[in-house]
């Protein structure tokens, strides 16, 4: 299974980051400080389209610890 990795930005929105797997695409929305709590399926790495489904997700970044501090290696989606 392919990791989740940032591939573009929602209408260009510096807030919202798309992630994706080469299959789905998910735009980042709500940051909590834990996770995404607002998000949602897109179409592909621009965001142009919503996905029809109407499911919001929370997605949490699995980290992983290098000498500066963290760094993001996956996302877990729920």
């Amino acid at each position: 299974m392919n990791k989740f990795e940032e591939v573009g930005k929602y209408w260009n929105d510096s807030d919202i980051k798309i992630i994706s797997n080469k299959t789905d695409y998910f735009a980042l929305n709500n940051w909590n400080g834990v996770a995404w709590t607002d998000c949602w399926r897109v179409l592909d790495k621009k965001g142009l389209e919503k996905a029809n489904d109407n499911t919001i997700y929370e997605i949490t970044p699995i980290l992983e610890e290098v000498e500066d501090g963290f760094i993001i290696v996956d996302y877990d989606i729920r």
